[in-house]
């Protein structure tokens, strides 16, 4: 495994870390949004339903589950993402930024608006 490769996950392990407030989902509650979609550092998005009926995304590189997000990032209480669609935009926004190697690829309020994610 390359350092950078190595860096990258040892970043998002510490990110994940400390961010992580529920437990993962169970394996058969992960619904693929497509076929997963391989890039050269094989990012896969997987979106999946949550316990109180919303949705939720996944993010793995290179097959290892690095992002577990039940919740909408960058707001303030837990809530899950309202429909697929929308936790499916924002983990595709999340895999752009791994993408252009931004360790931490926080979201903003701007972020979800211009994604029209509902939140409020």
């Amino acid at each position: 495994m390359s350092a950078h490769l190595s860096f990258l996950l040892l970043a998002v392990a510490v990110v994940l870390a400390a961010s992580c407030r529920e437990s993962d989902p169970p394996i058969e509650a992960l619904l693929p949004v497509q076929a997963p979609v391989h890039t050269d550092t094989a990012f896969t998005i997987q979106v999946f339903k949550t316990a109180d009926q919303g949705y939720g995304y996944t993010i793995s590189i290179s097959g290892r589950k690095v992002f577990n997000q039940p919740n909408i990032p960058a707001i303030q209480h837990l809530k899950p993402f309202g429909t697929a669609a929308e936790a499916e935009a924002v983990a595709r926004l999340v895999k752009q930024k791994l993408e252009a190697h931004i360790l931490l690829p926080a979201l903003t309020i701007h972020d979800l608006d211009s994604l029209h994610v509902h939140y409020r």
